[in-house]
């Protein structure tokens, strides 16, 4: 998904093969794991290959039928704190990320959770996606860093980047379109609780026909 990565090999001209390099992914079905001994010249030295596998024993993972597909958003209220008031504090709301298939799905997530909130907390659901400024993404991952932000609305950009250890929810919208493979689905969830000593929740939101 990064062009200039598939130019890696360019490096062999400088390091030679004498210099070791070292190749780390979360996700890599054997087609990646091609590109990657490609693009990066392996083959011509010793090379160790290392599965750690993907368990995680932190996660909980949940699949639900979308009930409002106009607005999926409706079913994630639940997510919510069960006692909103004026007195209800920020940290109170789990950090989550919620992915949907647009930019505008997101805005409209955004809306939908901020109406639903008190007038003091509804600034700490936040958008993110590709087309935002480089300093508007780094604000908004500053922000869900330090708790400022505690419920990201967003698309696939959000991929990269996001590395905040105490993610406690992330769903996945898949209505009205679901994840175009299973290695979408996994890296996405593999945002939540990446700091082990947190307990995470993966949500899968479908579409009536995907049972």
């Amino acid at each position: 998904f990064r062009p200039e990565y598939k130019t890696l090999d360019m490096l062999r001209s400088y390091t030679g093969q004498e210099v070791p390099i070292v190749a780390c992914t979360a996700t890599a079905a054997t087609s990646i794991f091609s590109t990657i001994w490609t693009s990066l010249g392996f083959g011509n030295r010793p090379f160790w290959g290392l599965d750690v596998g993907c368990g995680r024993p932190n996660l909980l993972f949940l699949t639900r039928t979308v009930t409002n597909p106009k607005n999926p958003v409706l079913d994630l209220l639940n997510l919510l704190p069960e006692i909103l008031n004026n007195d209800t504090p920020l940290a109170s709301i789990d950090k989550i990320l919620i992915y949907f298939d647009s930019e505008q799905n997101c805005l409209d997530g955004v809306d939908t959770l901020r109406e639903a909130l008190p007038e003091h907390l509804r600034n700490c659901v936040y958008n993110f996606s590709g087309t935002m400024s480089e300093d508007a993404k780094e604000t908004c991952w500053k922000g869900f860093m330090d708790g400022t932000y505690r419920i990201i609305c967003c698309t696939e950009a959000a991929g990269m980047g996001c590395n905040v250890p105490d993610v406690k929810i992330t769903v996945i919208v898949g209505s009205p379109k679901c994840p175009r493979s299973l290695s979408i689905v996994a890296q996405r969830w593999g945002r939540t609780a990446r700091g082990r000593e947190t307990i995470g929740t993966c949500i899968f939101l479908v579409p009536k026909w995907a049972f």
